[in-house]
């Protein structure tokens, strides 16, 4: 296959993981739910074996469980696991400023301000899909700014495997205080890239990190006993692409 062909063929395989990606992380595609890999080609306009290999990726990240002979099923929330996840994105963070960072600029700052005026947008109306998408823009435009690739492909992986924790735990949250949470820790991070201060940027994530995220845990834990056998019940979207 020509390079072009080979460069086109990686950038719409790209485009798919990140898709269904988004899809499991804001619970359009619930825990539980099997995916077609025959209607995901169908859907995307791919073969089946690009597919599989995005569903395999997904898989190495815990996103999804591929059962020989029954499918591909996306994965429940490992309680357990989470809490090890989260302490370790703590350590993380507090490298963001210290392996090699990138010189934050003008648009960096602008999106994040974007962000934050999409916040003010839903804080009195609670939209928890729309918190969470404008959350991943907000996480991705500080990992663009990792210089160090292996620390910015595990600081990704890593955050996609908490994201669903946002839908699942805040509804038990107080939606004003915790938005308001977060628009603050966007605003103080926006600031101290106006200064390019990446260290500071890592030691307020990695603060965040802690508040936030443990106390989501925590909800989502309290929650769990009731809801196991009926994952996604309550926060549900309609699964798009036709896969069931």
């Amino acid at each position: 296959m020509p390079p072009k062909a080979n460069s086109t063929s990686r950038m719409r395989s790209k485009a798919v993981y990140h898709k269904i990606r988004e899809r499991i992380c804001l619970l359009q595609y619930p825990p539980g739910l099997r995916l077609s890999e025959e209607k995901l080609a169908d859907e995307f306009d791919v073969s089946r074996s690009p597919i599989r290999r995005v569903l395999a990726r997904l898989e190495s990240e815990r996103l999804v469980d591929r059962q020989h002979g029954a499918g591909t099923f996306v994965t429940a929330l490992d309680h357990d696991a989470l809490e090890e996840v989260i302490a370790f994105r703590m350590r993380l963070a507090e490298m963001i400023g210290e392996l090699n960072p990138l010189v934050p600029g003008p648009t960096e700052v602008a999106v994040l301000r974007e962000c934050k005026r999409r916040l003010e947008d839903i804080l009195d109306y609670p939209d928890i899909h729309a918190f969470a998408s404008i959350n991943m823009d907000y996480f991705l435009t500080i990992t663009s700014l990792i210089g160090n690739k292996a620390l910015r492909e595990v600081s990704e992986r890593l955050f996609f495997e908490t994201a669903r924790m946002w839908i699942d735990g805040f509804p038990a949250l107080d939606w004003r205080e915790m938005t308001t949470k977060v628009m603050r820790e966007i605003d103080e991070v926006a600031q101290a890239m106006e200064i390019g201060d990446m260290r500071a940027v890592g030691l307020i994530s990695r603060n965040y990190i802690s508040m936030n995220l443990m106390m989501l845990l925590r909800e989502v834990r309290e929650r769990t006993p009731a809801r196991q056998s009926k994952a996604g019940d309550g926060i549900r979207m309609r699964p798009q692409g036709g896969t069931k």
